[in-house]
């Protein structure tokens, strides 16, 4: 969203703050909301069990799942304590929030292939490949529509600004 609504709803607010904030904001505080409670329920289900380096394809799922647990942890809190939008040092908190947020969404779909990949899932007896593929086809799909979007708000808003 902040990619792509940011400059397409420069005057769109929200309680005070851009509409493109008070969505991103909200949907990656739920984000990471849902990714520790997965971590917990993973080690509640595991029963504080860490997977074996003697199985690599589990242990490497692990490895980028705990990555990405971290980054999820990290995201909100250096958004805490990002500098106003006018600082002059404003650009290396732009970067690395957006390093770490796309690390993570890249490391996440790295892991979800590796699951893929579990001796104790019958993916090609049962289907699930369904679910990779429809994945795979979605990412790609959310990024066309989100910059389509863009360009479609962009425009109606110089269209908006013009007639008045």
């Amino acid at each position: 969203l902040a990619q792509f609504f940011k400059k397409a709803w420069p005057d769109h607010k929200i309680c005070g703050k851009p509409l493109w904030f008070a969505i991103h904001r909200a949907m990656m505080l739920s984000a990471a909301t849902f990714t520790i409670t997965g971590f917990i329920l993973i080690l509640v289900y595991e029963k504080g069990k860490w997977i074996s380096a003697d199985e690599p394809i589990q242990f490497a799922h692990s490895i980028f799942g705990i990555i990405v647990i971290s980054f999820a942890i990290i995201q909100p809190i250096m958004a805490l304590f990002r500098c106003t939008p006018d600082a002059p040092n404003r650009y290396i908190f732009n970067y690395a929030h957006g390093a770490v947020g796309y690390s993570a969404f890249l490391f996440s779909i790295v892991a979800i292939f590796l699951a893929m990949f579990f001796p104790f899932f019958d993916f090609k007896e049962n289907g699930e490949w369904g679910i990779l593929v429809a994945w795979s086809c979605w990412v790609p799909l959310i990024f066309i529509i989100f910059g389509f979007a863009e360009i479609y708000f962009r425009k109606n808003d110089r269209a908006t600004v013009r007639d008045h």
